[in-house]
This record gives structure tokens, sequence and C-alpha cells, in this order.
């Protein structure tokens, strides 16, 4: 990340936080979406087991992971943009040294 200008490690910042905030909104809406309706409570209180209710369950299930992966993902970004860790280039590996050997 070092050898980017600044303006890309804010861009990169700025995506990882729209992945991590629509994931949350997903969440909610999700969450919401199954408490605010009847469709998904069985006649005794608790969660109806039926194909879309788990649908339901298992999406909600996929997004709250995502969340948490985009959240590991955000700080791990942010980690490495101010880390400004200096990176040692082998001589062999990059193109000027092979311009000039071939000198």
């Amino acid at each position: 990340m070092i050898y980017r200008p600044l303006s890309h490690h804010f861009i990169v910042l700025a995506l990882e936080f729209i992945n991590w905030s629509l994931f949350l909104a997903v969440w909610i809406a999700i969450s919401v979406n199954i408490g605010k309706h009847q469709q998904c409570v069985a006649p005794d209180g608790g969660h109806d087991h039926s194909r879309p209710c788990n649908a339901a369950y298992t999406t909600l299930a996929f997004a709250i992971v995502d969340w948490i992966l985009f959240t590991v993902s955000f700080f791990l970004v942010v980690a490495a943009v101010f880390a400004k860790k200096e990176i040692q280039v082998h001589e062999k590996t990059t193109s000027g040294a092979a311009a000039d050997n071939a000198a």
C-alpha cells in the first residue's frame, strides 16, 4: 500500500465502508422483516420452519457472517493504510536491475 497514492488509500477505505454499511443495512432489513410479519411465527409463538422461513433465516445468517467478514476486512485495510511499512525490494526482481545487467 505504500507505493499507491494517498487518494487510492481513501478510495479503498470508502469502498470497504460502503460494503460494511450495506451489509449492515441488509442484516437490519431482514431482521425487521422477519420480526414484523407474522408469516414466520409458528402457532406456539416460536419460529416457523417452513421452506420460505428457513430461506429467510439462512439469508439473515449469511448477511451476518458477511457483515462480520467486512468488519474484519475494513479494519485490516485501515491498519494497512496507516501502518506505512517500508517494503524492501530485491534487486534481481526489479525490471531496472535487468536493464542494468543487459547494458
